[in-house]
């Protein structure tokens, strides 16, 4: 399905790398990137950044910042939902942040999408690749499957339902 006003595939232009990338509210997506001087491209409402620090550091940094450890994050899930691969990380649930990895966390071929910004998932012409398209109209296509992608999705969004929207009632 097409969407007005979407973005075509691909995603905004332009990178900065002055300012040390911080997971925000802000942040769609986190991969590893492939070139030698950084270690994660952060896709941003704000634009594309790179950054030397790797996609668990920078969301372990963010989870220290609401008071937590990265690794007790994932061990809660772990114990409270059952999940024992591809855990959905909350990562601030003051701020609606939970992100959800497409591989195995250690995999370079691993992306960490953001639940709260991810409107659709959308099949290519590669059964082993989905197109993501975020609230601001950006699409992003990712190597995973989108069986494995709405199966993630469904996790995180479960997660985010038990966790941080039945807590607030």
């Amino acid at each position: 399905m097409e969407y007005p006003g979407a973005k075509g595939d691909g995603f905004m232009t332009g990178s900065s790398t002055l300012e040390p990338y911080r997971v925000t509210e802000t942040t769609l997506a986190l991969q590893y990137d492939f070139s030698i001087e950084h270690e994660t491209v952060a896709y941003d409402q704000n634009g594309v950044f790179r950054s030397p620090k790797s996609a668990k550091d920078l969301l372990n940094d963010r989870c220290l910042q609401a008071g937590v450890l990265l690794e007790g994050r994932i061990a809660s899930a772990k114990v409270r939902h059952g999940i024992q691969h591809k855990v959905p990380l909350l990562v601030d649930p003051y701020t609606d942040i939970l992100a959800f990895p497409t591989h195995s966390p250690t995999s370079p071929h691993n992306t960490w999408l953001f639940l709260k910004h991810i409107v659709d998932l959308m099949k290519t012409d590669d059964p082993k690749q989905v197109k993501v398209l975020f609230r601001n109209y950006e699409t992003l296509t990712i190597n995973c499957s989108p069986r494995t992608a709405i199966k993630q999705y469904e996790r995180a969004a479960k997660l985010f339902y038990m966790d941080v929207y039945q807590q607030r009632k």
